[in-house]
């Protein structure tokens, strides 16, 4: 059973991003989101990490996540004004055309200034 799942790192308190909103959007066709609300919204748990959708919920086609860094450094006491307003709710499309497979989405070295997604096995 073909799932999505995400994992990620908070590099300025080199610590797993425990309790981090990340939301999942099935898109439509013309590339928009197909519903204004998520498809799968999740906190992380403890060790940075969650699962967004798996079985009847998780289907072939493209789909949009995004993670709520503003929220989640804010809440660490990191201000999120300046030179800090970069990295404030980054978003990753991608097209998932087999689910004989995971889709792991992990976004790495989180930061108020940047981050590394990749795809994850």
């Amino acid at each position: 059973m073909a799932r999505l799942t995400t994992h990620v790192l908070d590099v300025v308190h080199s610590v797993p991003a425990a309790d981090l909103l990340v939301r999942a959007f099935k898109l439509n066709a013309e590339g928009n989101k197909a519903s204004p609300a998520p498809d799968a919204e999740i906190r992380t748990d403890a060790n940075g990490r969650g699962v967004l959708l798996e079985g009847d919920a998780f289907s072939k086609g493209w789909y949009r996540m995004e993670f709520e860094l503003a929220a989640y450094f804010e809440g660490k006491g990191t201000k999120m004004t300046g030179e800090n307003t970069f990295a404030t709710r980054p978003a990753v499309e991608f097209l998932v055309d087999n689910l004989d497979r995971n889709w792991h989405v992990p976004l790495s070295n989180a930061s108020p200034g940047g981050y590394v997604c990749y795809r994850g096995s």
